[in-house]
This record gives C-alpha cells, sequence and structure tokens, in this order.
C-alpha cells in the first residue's frame, strides 16, 4: 500500500474526504501527535491541488454507503461531535426528505421535488463526489501518488499496515479506533431500497469509477510489496 518510507520528523498530511473516517483521522492525528513520535500528522480540509506537502495519505468509501452517511450526519446537522448548523438550502432539503431513500428515489423524478433532490446531491458539500477532491491533479496516482489509501469499509486493517511500514508505535492506534468516533447512530428507516441503491449507483457512476480505480491502484501496490 505505501509508495515511500517517509524520512524521521516528517510531517504526513490526511486529505479529509468529507464522510470517510476523518473525524478518526483526526482523533488519531492528535494522538500521535501528543506522542511525539518521529511521524508527525495533520489533516486537512482541502484538494490536492492545494496541498502542496510531499507525503499525504486519503481515504475512499462506497459512494452509496457514503451518501447514506452524509445525509444521516447533516440531519443531524453534525451532532453530537460537531455543531454544524444547516443552511437555507438544507433546511429545504431535511424538511422535504425525512431519509436517506426519500432522497435517493427522488433524484430522477421530474417536477419540483426532483430538482429539488438533484440541487441537494449538486451543492451540498457531503454529497458531492469523492474525485473532486483530487481531480485538480491530472492522472493523481502517477504524477502525485499517495503514501497510502485507506478504505473506510476497512480502516482498521489499513491503519495497521500504514503504521507498520512507518515502524510507529501502534498503541495509540489500538485507543483510538476501540471508540467509535462520530459513528452515525443508524436506524431501520435509514435503510435503502433497491430503487434508491439504483439511482444512486447512477448519480455516482463517475464516483464508482473513481473508487474502483483507487481499488486497482491498492492492489497494485499490494503486488509491488510481495515482490520486492
Amino acid at each position: 500500500m505505501a509508495t515511500a518510507v517517509p524520512q524521521l520528523n516528517a510531517t504526513i498530511h490526511f486529505l479529509h474526504i468529507a464522510k470517510t473516517a476523518g473525524s478518526a483521522l483526526r482523533e488519531l492525528a492528535q494522538q500521535v501527535n501528543a506522542a511525539k513520535g518521529s511521524i508527525r500528522f495533520r489533516v486537512h480540509q482541502t484538494t490536492l491541488a492545494d496541498l502542496r506537502e510531499h507525503h499525504y495519505v486519503l481515504a475512499i468509501r462506497n459512494p452509496v454507503s457514503r451518501f447514506r452517511s452524509a445525509f444521516v450526519s447533516r440531519r443531524r446537522q453534525g451532532r453530537p461531535l460537531y455543531n454544524a448548523p444547516w443552511s437555507k438550502f438544507e433546511e429545504i432539503v431535511f424538511s422535504t426528505f425525512k431519509t436517506p431513500n426519500d432522497l435517493a428515489v427522488s433524484i430522477f423524478e421530474k417536477g419540483k421535488r426532483g430538482d429539488l433532490a438533484y440541487s441537494a446531491l449538486s451543492h451540498i458539500p457531503h454529497f458531492r463526489n469523492q474525485k473532486r477532491y483530487t481531480d485538480g491533479v491530472p492522472n493523481f496516482l502517477i504524477t502525485r501518488p499517495p503514501l497510502a489509501i485507506l478504505r473506510q469499509e476497512q480502516l482498521e486493517s489499513d491503519l495497521h499496515q500504514v503504521f507498520s511500514v512507518l515502524a510507529e508505535d501502534q498503541t495509540v492506534l489500538h485507543e483510538t479506533l476501540s471508540r467509535r468516533i462520530h459513528e452515525n447512530p443508524y436506524t431501520d428507516e435509514d435503510d435503502l431500497s433497491e430503487e434508491a441503491i439504483t439511482a444512486l449507483e447512477r448519480w455516482y457512476c463517475q464516483d464508482i469509477e473513481y473508487v474502483t480505480r483507487c481499488h486497482d491502484w491498492i492492489e497494485n501496490q499490494s503486488q509491488q510489496s510481495r515482490h520486492e
């Protein structure tokens, strides 16, 4: 997974893509930095084009799962860990669509409800594509490859591998991941129907391809490591 091992006292930058375990990564960065290990971490809410430093890590997530998480998080305005009040537009969206399924099945509807759903997916930052965070750097996996790509669905194992490559003490990692930081409290009403999943896969088709390419890169890196 790793492409290069940073020198001692280097800084690794987490490129924070919304709803890809950012809260856990921020907590981990704080704990690692406080422990004064050989590597420092910083978390950025920016794009790769704006991030000038060399060593960085990004996390990805299945776009359908990410949408569901984003909806539930914004519906409760980031609480209890954060307090991010709705914008006027979000107030309209979440008063109209009570569940992630309600919004998803309305994306391609005709009429005002469909128009509102389309606008919500287009303009609410948490719902927008993950690929936009790296689009400013053409062919970034070749021209500016990350130190690692973390899969939100396999965050613990991926982070263990990164720490192993960096020869860092994993005690802080174990303690941080043992806490469910900013975990969404899902209920049955937050489940997605087949119709909703189909609509989301259509909407996020480019992001699905993006995540697939990232997975391919991870596999290629793993194969290279096994042959070294």
